[in-house]
């Protein structure tokens, strides 16, 4: 297989002439007419009109490398909410997100949450009854967690939420 990914110029809204860039994800297929044929089907519509699409083939190596800096910036992300809250303005969250990109204790520091929340989605699956917990529940309970100092706050978060039976 092969991977490809297509760029185009787009005005950037109705009231501007200010032109941007759109690009698709990586289109996996076995030939570039395939993948243009993918491309039609999948991204072009008539409501945005796209002339001259640039094709690029990708190594397996950048998309992964591609695929790394995106849970990268998607942890960088989660953390900055979760230290800042969501009230953040857009330049401070550029700010931020800049000074954590060049923080490596910093940036630690994130990995080391993210991993966090993971381990706590693994418990979650592992023990809850998916079936009577609400996503809106589950979602509280993370955070809930997570912000546990002690594990007397963690165990009585837990013990409110129902658990698998054991049969």
């Amino acid at each position: 297989m092969r991977y490809f990914r297509f760029t185009w110029q787009v005005k950037m809204g109705p009231l501007t002439e200010e032109i941007g860039t759109e690009t698709t994800p990586v289109i996996v297929a076995k030939t570039e007419e395939e993948a243009r044929a993918i491309l039609e089907k999948t991204f072009l519509n008539d409501e945005v009109p796209i002339t001259q699409p640039e094709m690029k083939e990708l190594t397996l190596a950048q998309c992964i490398e591609e695929e790394e800096e995106e849970i990268r910036s998607t942890i960088r992300y989660e953390y900055i909410l979760q230290q800042h809250g969501a009230n953040v303005t857009v330049r401070q969250f550029s700010d931020l997100n800049r000074e954590l990109k060049g923080k490596t204790e910093t940036y630690w520091e994130a990995l080391k949450e993210a991993n966090r929340v993971l381990r706590l989605i693994r418990l979650a699956r592992k023990r809850l009854d998916l079936n009577k917990v609400t996503i809106a529940q589950l979602q509280d309970c993370m955070l809930k967690l997570n912000s546990a100092t002690t594990s007397e706050e963690f165990d009585q978060i837990w013990d409110s939420l129902p658990k698998k039976s054991d049969g």
